[in-house]
């Protein structure tokens, strides 16, 4: 282009000379011949003048071009860093919300608008319906997917975001946030815990985090939100001081059982011994049956201890869960009272199933007794086997009992927590910490005379490597 450009202002160089000659007066006389003579300065004068601007107009597109493309290749960076800003916003797991200084909702990032959509009319009822005011936030503004916000911008909607949005769930902690961060020296907070509930009723811990936007404060733009939701995080960290205790209680129930079983051994065989040498209507006779019995439950209490923190390798068999828990009912029938009737239903002629034939054995067996104990007088057990979406066994448990409180329901599997005269409160504890190894979960609902059910989600190949432990929401 460079060389075409030359050689084309060359050629109009000359052409424009042979038109400046063309254009002076043409005779036969001298004094002709000496004008064009004197025209000869004034003709160079015009061709360095005409070439001077030509070769400044080059120059200049030349710098108008590279400027143009300098300007390009900065937009297409601009563009890139643009694209990949938006991939990391939406990319992003912790909820990202940017609020101007009024606290208007300016932008939020996929996260953010799930958690915002989750706690999003909690309180709403049928009688109670949303307000008009409340539809433009109905859906949270998405700068990143290209929704217009210019009437956020425009300041066309004068509420406060918050002031619609479930106020009392998340509104009040963050400009609660907001608040605390603006004294701030540095105008900024890291680790700020929240705790809400959704319109699920599903509790969600957050850990929020805010910085300004702007150095000076009279060039403020905003504010900056991070939400990290770290339920699963304190869950797990649960789970592992779970763990840790159960190791401990684990060590301390092998040395007592060491340490103890064999003197109650020997103590319950001696009470024994003496009460068959005593006549019944001795007056030591009920006192050393007392000591037998009480040896006797020392022994079972260390044997559920051992149980209940016990990290043995599972022995995983396939057998059929039917007919296990078949077997289960007709043992428990055997102790019932008969005012209580047991029923097992199911639509299956076979459950396949493959985990640890005996632990199982031994948390259904624990459900139905305490089913059938807290039913007083008639009443009635009901065992069904279901399968579910997926694949999984679904085994309800349920009774006409006496049912449970709050605060019961609350520590029903606690180890030690129980509320029989007789009870060690660990066959229940036991029930989960089985039902947990095999992979499954174990849920419960009850309400105070309306008896109880335990749900059991029971996955038909127990996968010890892979094994997700919980309790049903």
């Amino acid at each position: 282009p460079k060389k075409k450009f030359i050689c084309d202002a060359i050629l109009a160089l000359f052409f424009l000379a042979g038109a400046l000659v063309r254009t002076q007066p043409v005779g036969g006389s001298s004094s002709t011949f000496a004008q064009s003579f004197e025209l000869v300065p004034l003709f160079f004068f015009r061709l360095t003048l005409l070439f001077g601007v030509m070769l400044i107009s080059w120059f200049l597109v030349q710098a108008l071009t590279s400027q143009q493309l300098r300007i390009k290749s900065i937009n297409e960076r601009l563009q890139y860093q643009s694209e990949q800003n938006r991939e990391v916003l939406i990319s992003m797991t912790d909820a990202v919300l940017v609020f101007d200084q009024s606290l208007q909702l300016r932008l939020c990032n996929p996260t953010a608008e799930k958690l915002l959509k989750d706690l999003h009319g909690k309180k709403e009822t049928v009688r109670r319906p949303q307000p008009p005011a409340l539809e433009p936030y109905r859906t949270p503004p998405r700068l990143i997917a290209g929704t217009s916000v210019a009437k956020y911008e425009t300041g066309a909607l004068d509420n406060r975001f918050w002031t619609k949005l479930t106020p009392d769930q998340i509104a009040a902690p963050i400009e609660r946030l907001l608040e605390e961060v603006r004294f701030k020296p540095d105008k900024r907070i890291v680790g700020y815990p929240i705790i809400l509930t959704t319109k699920a009723g599903k509790r969600i811990s957050l850990v929020a985090s805010s910085v300004a936007l702007g150095e000076e404060s009279a060039h403020q733009l905003g504010w900056l939100v991070l939400l990290r939701d770290v339920s699963e995080f304190q869950s797990m960290e649960a789970q592992l001081l779970e763990a840790e205790k159960l190791a401990a209680v684990g060590r301390l129930a092998a040395g007592l059982a060491h340490e103890l079983g064999n003197p109650l051994g020997i103590i319950k065989s001696c009470a024994n011994y003496l009460q068959k040498k005593m006549e019944p209507d001795s007056t030591l006779y009920e006192e050393t049956g007392v000591l037998a019995s009480e040896a006797e439950r020392c022994q079972k209490i260390l044997k559920q201890l051992l149980a209940f923190a016990s990290q043995d390798q599972l022995h995983l068999v396939d057998f059929d869960l039917k007919e296990l828990l078949v077997k289960t009912v007709n043992l428990i029938e055997f102790q019932a009272p008969e005012e209580v009737e047991i029923q097992f239903e199911t639509e299956f002629d076979k459950a396949p199933t493959h985990a640890d034939e005996n632990l199982l054995t031994q948390a259904f067996l624990n459900l139905l007794l305490n089913a059938v104990q807290s039913v007083e007088k008639e009443g009635k057990v009901e065992v069904v086997l279901q399968e579910i979406e997926g694949g999984d066994w679904w085994i309800t448990i349920r009774d006409t009992g006496c049912g449970m409180g709050k605060e019961t329901l609350s520590r029903l599997f606690e180890p030690f927590y129980t509320t029989k005269r007789d009870g060690t409160g660990l066959g229940l504890a036991i029930t989960q910490r089985i039902i947990d190894r095999l992979g499954g979960k174990i849920a419960v609902k009850s309400e105070p005379g309306s008896g109880t059910e335990f749900s059991i989600l029971l996955p038909k190949k127990c996968d010890p490597s892979h094994l997700v432990p919980g309790s049903l929401s």
